[in-house]
């Protein structure tokens, strides 16, 4: 009969208390200091020197190439897709890119019902920046 007392007790304080969950869709979470999240692609800044995914131990990085030669002679340069379903946010990416191309961020929302939605592809004005990089003789060897 002790045990009646106490339930109620217990009942009456957690009426009045805020509830422990977070209300996760309506307010954003704070992710704390060195969280690692999506990985962001910056076309101005990439070479296509292929070190990142070289360096990637799940393979979630992919080469495709496209031809920057303005003459009859294919020549191609390549650009990271990024598989972010294979991606296991090692970060190594990130520290082996010489020219800081692919840089960290705290997204990380990658909830998808499709897998393509988690497939980062450089898109046409990405593309047009690496073809006039290239064109102007900037990135030739």
């Amino acid at each position: 009969m002790r045990l009646i007392p106490k339930l109620i007790r217990e009942v009456m304080k957690n009426i009045v208390r805020k509830p422990a969950t977070l209300q996760y869709p309506k307010v954003a979470t704070k992710v704390a200091k060195g969280f690692r999240g999506k990985l962001e692609w910056i076309a101005d800044k990439c070479i296509g020197c292929g070190l990142c995914a070289m360096d990637c131990p799940s393979g979630a990085i992919e080469l495709i190439p496209i031809n920057v030669s303005t003459t009859e002679k294919p020549e191609y340069r390549r650009l990271p897709v990024f598989h972010y379903y294979r991606c296991i946010f090692c970060y190594q990416c990130v520290e082996s890119c010489p020219t800081k191309a692919i840089l960290p961020s705290t997204v990380y929302d990658l909830s998808s019902y499709d897998k393509e939605n988690l497939i980062r592809k450089p898109s046409d004005e990405e593309k047009s920046i690496i073809l006039k990089k290239f064109k102007k003789g900037g990135g030739k060897k």
